[in-house]
């Protein structure tokens, strides 16, 4: 949960008023989730290369989460930082198909993740809470949906210390894609990060 004591609060009537009247603001928030079944294969032996062998991974995963909201405090918090903001009731379902690749080193032996690959999706629980929409030529909304964008993600690790990432946003009700981002990091061996390199792009289908 989150709570904040204020000892003054805004007028609900005008927002630029300040009152000596204290606020006590909290929210409750919580998340539940289920992991597998776990389906994997291990390729056998190779003969030559870094990686001794590779072990594929298949895992499904659900998440639930919950906050309430706090009526009480609806316009009569100020807002100093990003805390300071009333939480609307949310309830949401997010699943996704994950996979990974992993190798084992063929000097230590130990096992090492290569690549990682994942498909996802949101399902709101609210009545009232969209998660998509369908835009017709002039902007206005012609449909919308409890299900969010599915988002495809891949990290790749093709040396130690050096990662590659890449994401993929696609709108089902335009059957397009909504927003891309790839990057590129390098870590010294101390796990500092010496260069990380980031591009997005982001539209509206």
């Amino acid at each position: 949960g989150f709570g904040a004591y204020y000892t003054r609060s805004l007028d609900p009537a005008d927002s630029k008023r300040v009152t000596d009247e204290s606020l006590f603001h909290r929210y409750w928030w919580g998340t539940v989730t289920a992991l597998g079944p776990r389906f994997q294969k291990v390729f056998e032996e190779r003969p030559k290369g870094y990686f001794s062998r590779f072990k594929h991974v298949i895992e499904p995963q659900v998440t639930y989460s919950y906050r309430d909201a706090d009526e009480d405090a609806q316009g009569r918090i100020p807002r100093f930082d990003t805390y300071d903001s009333t939480s609307s009731f949310d309830r949401q379902l997010n699943y996704s198909l994950v996979q990974y690749l992993y190798g084992k080193a063929r000097e230590s032996g130990s096992p090492q993740e290569v690549v990682k690959f994942s498909l996802s999706q949101q399902y709101s629980l609210v009545r009232d809470r969209y998660l998509s929409f369908f835009y017709y030529p002039d902007g206005s909304i012609a449909r919308k949906s409890h299900l969010s964008d599915v988002t495809a993600n891949i990290r790749y690790f093709p040396l130690s210390g050096f990662t590659l990432d890449s994401s993929a946003v696609f709108n089902y009700m335009h059957r397009a894609i909504s927003g891309a981002r790839a990057s590129g990091s390098l870590a010294l061996p101390n796990g500092t990060t010496a260069a990380e390199c980031v591009y997005e792009i982001e539209s509206q289908p």
